[in-house]
């Protein structure tokens, strides 16, 4: 096994764990406050595609953590179904449509159309994540290692992706480590503001004001 691929499957190892905060935080608070229902939609049938794509290439390291990732995507959908009360077909039909069209781009046309494909759901995703925590009032369903981890982790595969040579996985990985950044530094200005004006406002947390769990310490584990 080369350097390489040890440090791909370190990637995947990394994109398997990032999802487990967040679907934790959602089992244990039993709230979904916050997350964007169209960035899960989104992604999950991009993650999907890329499953596609690692079986296109016979690359292990992108199909298990991707399979994964589509299985714990799928739950966390599932979650937010049940928390917000929706109806399946609220849910369900535009992951599947998602998927297709990726899918078939990755099968039908040459490499870095894939990338160019995939990257504009989960691109459009995260915009939508990044909405939702700028209107927001409630941030108490979102779990901070979910947020942090899925930044460091675009980092990781954009390096992997440059020195495997795989131009969707550079493309998609390098915009995407963009906004997640974005995204990040968002939550944590959003976050502290909404912390302070509780704890300045005790009552508005009784009625409807946002309960935030996660703060971000000074010195972080």
């Amino acid at each position: 096994m080369t350097m390489i691929e040890v440090y791909g499957w370190l990637c995947a190892l990394a994109g398997m764990l990032a999802i487990l905060p967040q679907v934790q935080r959602l089992v244990t608070t039993r709230t979904s406050a916050g997350l964007s229902l169209l960035m899960f939609q989104l992604t999950t049938g991009g993650v999907l595609g890329w499953v596609v794509h690692g079986l296109n290439y016979g690359a292990l390291n992108v199909i298990v953590p991707n399979a994964f990732t589509a299985l714990m995507n799928l739950a966390v959908l599932a979650l937010m179904q049940r928390d917000r009360g929706l109806s399946p077909l609220r849910v369900w039909p535009l992951v599947g449509a998602i998927f297709a069209v990726v899918a078939t781009v990755d099968l039908t046309l040459p490499g870095g159309f894939f990338g160019l494909f995939v990257l504009v759901p989960l691109s459009v995703g995260l915009i939508a994540q990044l909405r939702d925590l700028l209107k927001a009032t409630d941030l108490s369903g979102i779990s901070f290692p979910f947020i942090a981890a899925n930044c460091g982790i675009q980092f990781l595969w954009f390096v992997w992706g440059a020195l495997a040579g795989d131009l969707s996985v550079v493309l998609c990985a390098g915009i995407l480590a963009i906004v997640t950044t974005l995204i990040l530094g968002v939550y944590l200005v959003r976050n502290s503001r909404l912390a302070r004006a509780s704890a300045s406002d005790p009552a508005s947390a009784e009625h409807g004001g946002t309960v935030v769990e996660w703060k971000v310490p000074a010195t972080a584990a």
